[in-house]
């Protein structure tokens, strides 16, 4: 699967064809989480402050589903821009 992402501060997300429930929606996430974004029906995957965070915290813009969890060196994601394309490997 492949889109264009999206930033919002250190938070990259982008669209997927998939409508899910949440049932233990997050209003703060760490580090390396990987969440679904109902509102945007969008994957996103948190990497430090966004503009809704207050200090350190992570917040997104409203609740996400907590679904994975990302391992490793994050700094690789500072380079990704708005529109570039994402790819997905299942």
């Amino acid at each position: 699967y492949q889109a264009e992402a999206q930033l919002w501060g250190k938070e990259i997300y982008f669209s997927i064809p998939l409508r899910l429930e949440t049932e233990h929606p997050a209003e703060i996430v760490q580090k390396g989480d990987v969440g679904y974004w109902p509102p945007g029906q969008a994957l996103c995957f948190f990497f430090g402050p966004t503009p809704g965070s207050k200090g350190e915290e992570i917040r997104p813009a409203s609740p996400v589903e907590v679904i994975g969890k990302m391992h490793g060196d994050f700094s690789l994601l500072e380079q990704v821009q708005a529109g570039d394309i994402v790819r997905l490997a299942f």
